[in-house]
């Protein structure tokens, strides 16, 4: 067996009974049985031929005979070790190795912030070059949607009677407001049929709810010339869909019976009483209109009559509380 303690055999510990185990030709039949406590502080543990081949290998204790330093060599290596660690306290306490320290690590801050500066400058880049690229893109499909419906001439891009109508319209679509401004029977329209007709055309910019209705349907003549648009409704929308040009061409004919009720002289509170809106989106169409009425009337290129028409459209709304919001 093998143990701590004993009479003349050699005294191992348990960790250096295992590792002469380890070492061993045949390590897997030597091995311990489980420790057990004898007195005196003797602990033991039954084993096998092998281990115990291990264990008479292993030289007794009294043969072994301990390393003595000499006294002067003792005190030599323990100067030496003292001024090791003196040596070391004052490279700590050096201000040149201090500030060496310091500037290391503010080195590598800057390294870090520096990269992180280097990726968001790629990442920005990357986005300007996608937007320019796109922004030009866009650019180059208007304006050859506004050549090919006449508005631009080709190869110079100088504005033809169309295209001046368009510059001098505030709003989503220029094109398609210049072009139904522009339709002949249009200007045919009394005032407040035109009101009505212009609010059919702006009121996506105004109101933007899915749900509304109104109990003044649009006019007899206001519908004859919103289905005479539909030709040219179509033909601007392939236009601009061949380009991969996504402006809005609406026409919404539900609240302009709204519009043309105000016009003719119905007051406030018929007009709102009279629709699913509240005050404040009624207000904004009918504002959205009378702007739109206003751009009308100061366009040179458009025909006299509809230029007329617009003018007393215009003050025929502008009254309270419409006429407070366009001041």
């Amino acid at each position: 067996g093998g143990g701590r303690g004993g009479g003349g055999g050699c005294v191992l510990t348990r960790e250096e009974v295992d590792a002469l185990c380890a070492l061993s030709e045949d390590p897997e039949r030597c091995h311990w049985g489980s420790w057990g406590s004898l007195p005196q502080g003797v602990e033991s543990a039954n084993g096998t031929y092998e281990s115990a081949d291990v264990i008479a290998a292993f030289p007794a204790e009294s043969s072994i005979e301990p390393v003595h330093l000499d006294r002067e060599l003792q005190n030599s290596f323990q100067l030496q070790k003292t001024l090791c660690k003196q040596m070391k306290k004052q490279l700590l306490k050096t201000k040149g190795l201090t500030a060496s320290t310091k500037l290391e690590k503010w080195r590598r801050r800057l390294g870090a912030r520096l990269k992180r500066q280097r990726e968001r400058i790629t990442e920005v880049q990357a986005a300007l070059d996608y937007s320019m690229t796109h922004g030009w893109r866009t650019f180059e499909a208007i304006r050859d949607v506004l050549v090919q419906a006449g508005a631009l001439e080709e190869g110079t891009l100088k504005p033809l009677p169309l295209g001046d109508v368009a510059r001098q319209i505030n709003g989503t679509n220029e094109l398609w407001l210049a072009m139904a401004m522009a339709y002949p029977a249009v200007a045919d329209l009394p005032p407040a049929q035109l009101a009505s007709l212009i609010a059919a055309l702006v009121s996506a910019d105004a109101v933007s709810r899915p749900q509304m209705s109104c109990a003044y349907g649009p006019s007899e003549r206001v519908m004859e010339v919103v289905n005479g648009l539909g030709d040219d409704q179509l033909a601007l929308a392939v236009l601009q869909d061949n380009h991969g040009v996504s402006l809005p061409l609406d026409i919404d004919l539900r609240l302009c019976g709204l519009v043309e009720a105000w016009t003719a002289g119905a007051d406030w509170e018929s007009v709102t009483g009279d629709c699913t809106l509240d005050d404040g989106d009624v207000a904004r169409l009918l504002s959205r209109t009378s702007d739109m009425l206003r751009q009308v009337s100061h366009i040179p290129q458009l025909l006299p009559e509809l230029r007329e028409n617009a003018r007393a459209a215009y003050k025929s709304m502008d009254r309270a509380p419409i006429s407070e919001l366009l001041r």
